[in-house]
């Protein structure tokens, strides 16, 4: 009982003797009642700061996110533009390997044009076309000696001679060189017009040996090799025949044609 009898001497001292022991009472339930009060007050203010920093982190990983598809979005254009800017195309581009897998025609422009070279034409083009794609012919082309009406294969070679070339004539081989190309608009009929010229992809055996030189193994020949290798690409190639050698060629060049 020592406590009680310290804590009755302690309210004598404070004069505390005479207040009710109700009012001690609702002391202490207003004390507990605070505390309770304040630590609530604490643990809010801690679960706040925690879904604050929550926010600012999510806010902060979305920020991320947009930057760098910001980023990338600003890479991809640049990197579009200094492709513009070195003349590459932005989207793939892939030449056609053939021009009969994709409809248009692989055409080699070679002679007196102004920018000889290989180009892709629409099928069923015709041989201005291909020199209108090359530039056009120059001050120094024969024209007359190409047949500008002939409609173009793939794989040929347009070859515009000079004015300056010797024995040029308006059907000479060397005008219109097909690779696997067409052959002439005789075809079926007569290769041998009113000139006497005789078309070397369209000729028979017979109107082969009505040439200077030519006898009928050889006019055999001729036709069996163009049969075996295909058309002609220009009056040279029938030394590449057993029989006919440069100067039999010369011969009887002035008749011949494609």
């Amino acid at each position: 009982m020592a406590f009680q009898d310290r804590a009755e001497s302690l309210a004598e001292r404070l004069h505390l003797g005479r207040v009710p022991q109700s009012v001690f009472v609702a002391v202490a339930l207003a004390l507990v009642l605070m505390i309770v009060l304040a630590g609530y007050a604490f643990c809010a203010s801690l679960s706040g700061g925690f879904e604050v920093r929550a926010q600012d982190a999510a806010s902060a990983s979305v920020s991320g996110d947009a930057g760098n598809e910001a980023v990338q979005a600003v890479e991809g254009e640049e990197g579009d533009a200094e492709k513009a800017a070195s003349g590459q195309s932005v989207e793939n581009v892939v030449l056609p390997s053939s021009g009969d897998e994709t409809g248009q025609l692989c055409i080699h422009v070679d002679g007196c044009v102004a920018s000889p070279g290989v180009y892709y034409l629409p099928a069923g083009s015709r041989v201005i076309d291909a020199v209108t794609a090359a530039g056009g012919a120059t001050e120094k082309a024969r024209t007359d000696a190409v047949n500008l009406a002939q409609e173009l294969q793939d794989g040929q070679q347009i070859v515009i001679p000079s004015r300056s070339e010797s024995q040029a004539t308006p059907s000479d081989g060397g005008a219109v060189a097909a690779s696997g190309g067409a052959q002439g608009s005789g075809e079926g009929a007569s290769s041998s017009g009113a000139d006497g010229m005789v078309n070397i992809n369209t000729a028979t055996a017979e109107e082969f040996e009505t040439l200077k030189g030519i006898g009928a193994a050889t006019a055999e020949k001729i036709v069996a090799d163009r049969e075996a290798n295909g058309p002609f690409s220009s009056i040279d190639d029938l030394t590449r025949v057993s029989g006919i050698g440069e100067k039999k060629l010369a011969a009887m060049r002035d008749r011949l044609c494609l």
